[in-house]
């Protein structure tokens, strides 16, 4: 079976999308199945609790499908063999399924259900004609669109419309590529600045990968749903699909954007960066992607934090954020991985190989037994870069090995695979050096923050930068070790446990309601704690729905303390600066 069709329907008034698949009577499959996970987010997501009413029509008859698995059905034999069934799609996401009245949208595993084994290609016919589509597959006629082949199908997400809609569509042009820009929710944004900014970051990562300015696309679907507190981003070889608060985008009225814009810059930069490294550039591991069970490599830190160290960096780049706001994010992420007790716990490889079970599976624990491939990868990257540039006189970069891996996989697919733990073989083939006793510490080393803030600190140094305490440090935090994930309900994230909170007996989840007697708040807890320096005082705090209290001992002066957040500041005599190809 070569070719598929499946025509769809939708139904926002119930949140289903209704899906037939026409299938060839002379191959009928033996099985049909959903994937379970999507390329971009190792975790087992189940598509198939959102399938329902899964029927086969054949000669006039309808019958039920067998449920042959998790994820799997049975199909009798027939002639003219069409399956129905629907996508309860309210998954407001970009993993999943979600449509409504005013906007819809679905990731491509989470809808089409495929004959077991299949390769070839597919039609896709949305029968909505009320409705606007948007995908980066090619449009074939009016509301029907090619796939090339499994994955491209796979790799394609939909987004809808109404006619009528009042969303923003922006077309531009990034190094001759078109790029379409869809942003959905019906907030007043600055679209000319948005339209701006966004092509700049597309032109400097295209220049990044390819300095005569050519994209690896046709051309580029960038989507943004907008929503209060939204947040995230999935890469997709053509395309990326984003969530964001409106409260992050200027507003036609705005004089200067707001304070979340540069945050949003860096997700557009991490997501289209991606297009190169790990859609095209993967792990060998993903070659031929099985979306049914997890597939497992150690190499993740290189595509997701390597992107990290360079999400910053390339709206720098590009002249749309300033030199101190990439610090400072960059900053945030070195700290959010160095001042938890898991970076010390868990190596870079072991955080690849368990993300299934880990990183998208936060617990009360993790910040004490695990760390992120994100986080600490891009601290990594830092720490490559600053060697590479050392040992070969600045002459070569990180961002050499990268475009040197991206050159071979043009002349060779196969070469667009990284082998397990490979990447000192990349730096070594692009960069002419040996760096593999640096890379084991970093990707395999255990107990070695002592390393890592040596080596941290040694290249920001020779980058022209220091590392600074925090200035804006919560006294909570600063004198008690007290870090709330909720400041609005004093909701603790995370206790280091050598803390006074931790010696108070405090751990995450608990939830401060007063001390020593006085309520407790957003405003007033940071007064309340500093209040107490040097003396004893007493906490009451939720732990589920009991009412505990312990006793803190407050320190007269926050004492030195390894875990302690810091930042990024230049030293301005040297007055090196981040912003080079070299940093």
């Amino acid at each position: 079976m070569r070719h598929l069709h499946f025509k769809l329907s939708l139904h926002p008034e119930r949140h289903i999308i209704s899906v037939e698949l026409a299938l060839e009577k002379d191959a009928l499959p033996s099985e049909l199945r959903i994937a379970s996970w999507t390329p971009g987010s190792y975790l087992m997501r189940e598509y198939a609790q959102c399938i329902r009413s899964l029927e086969v029509c054949s000669a006039g008859r309808t019958a039920s499908a067998s449920i042959a698995g998790k994820a799997s059905w049975t199909i009798p034999a027939g002639e003219d063999v069409r399956v129905r069934y629907d996508v309860f799609a309210r998954q407001f996401g970009i993993h999943g399924a979600f449509l409504e009245r005013s906007r819809g949208a679905f990731n491509a595993p989470a809808v089409f259900i495929l004959p077991d084994g299949w390769e070839g290609t597919a039609t896709v016919e949305i029968d909505a004609p009320e409705w606007q589509v948007f995908t980066s597959l090619e449009r074939i006629s009016l509301n029907v669109f090619r796939a090339s082949s499994r994955e491209e199908l796979l790799d394609s997400p939909f987004h809808f419309l109404p006619a009528s809609s009042s969303a923003e569509i922006i077309t531009v042009e990034a190094c001759g590529t078109p790029h379409e820009i869809l942003i959905t929710g019906g907030y007043p944004i600055d679209s000319r600045r948005i339209a701006r900014d966004f092509t700049k970051i597309f032109e400097s990562t295209i220049r990044f990968w390819s300095p005569e300015g050519k994209a690896p696309f046709r051309r580029y679907l960038l989507a943004m749903h907008l929503d209060a507190g939204a947040y995230g981003g999935l890469e997709h070889a053509a395309g990326t699909v984003l969530l964001e608060d409106p409260a992050h985008l200027p507003a036609p009225c705005d004089e200067k954007p707001p304070k979340g814009y540069d945050d949003v810059l860096s997700l557009v930069a991490h997501e289209y960066f991606h297009a190169w490294l790990v859609k095209r550039l993967r792990p060998a591991a993903f070659a031929a992607y099985d979306l049914s069970r997890e597939i497992f490599t150690p190499d993740l830190w290189v595509f997701e934090g390597l992107t990290s160290y360079f999400e910053s960096l390339i709206p720098l780049r590009a002249g749309v954020m300033t030199r101190e706001a990439a610090l400072k994010q960059f900053s945030r992420r070195a700290s959010a991985a160095l001042s938890r007790e898991g970076f010390d716990k868990m190596t870079l490889a072991e955080a690849s190989r368990l993300a299934w079970v880990k990183l998208y599976r936060p617990t009360e624990d993790s910040p004490y037994a695990q760390t992120s491939y994100y986080s600490k990868g891009a601290l990594a990257g830092f720490i490559l870069n600053d060697a590479i540039c050392e040992a070969t006189q600045n002459k070569k970069s990180l961002e050499d090995v990268l475009r040197g891996a991206w050159t071979d996989a043009l002349r060779s697919p196969e070469l667009a695979l990284l082998p397990e733990d490979g990447f000192p073989e990349w730096v070594r083939r692009h960069a002419g050096v040996d760096l593999s006793r640096l890379l084991q510490e970093l990707v395999h080393g255990r107990n070695n923050r002592g390393f890592w803030m040596k080596a941290f600190a040694e290249a920001a140094e020779r980058r022209g930068l220091r590392l600074a305490p925090l200035e804006d440090e919560p006294a909570a935090a600063r004198f008690a070790g007290l870090v709330f994930s909720d400041r609005r309900r004093l909701k603790l994230g995370y206790v280091r446990s050598t803390s006074p909170a931790g010696a108070a007996g405090l751990f995450a989840g608990d939830e401060l309601v007063a001390v020593e007697g006085f309520r407790a708040d957003a405003q007033t807890v940071d007064r309340l704690v500093a209040a107490h320096r040097g003396r004893t005082c007493r906490i009451d705090f939720f732990r589920q729905n009991r009412l505990i209290s312990t006793e803190l001992s407050v320190p007269e002066k926050p004492e030195d303390d390894e875990f302690a957040g810091f930042t990024l500041k230049p030293i301005q005599s040297i007055g090196a600066s981040p912003d080079s190809s070299r940093s």
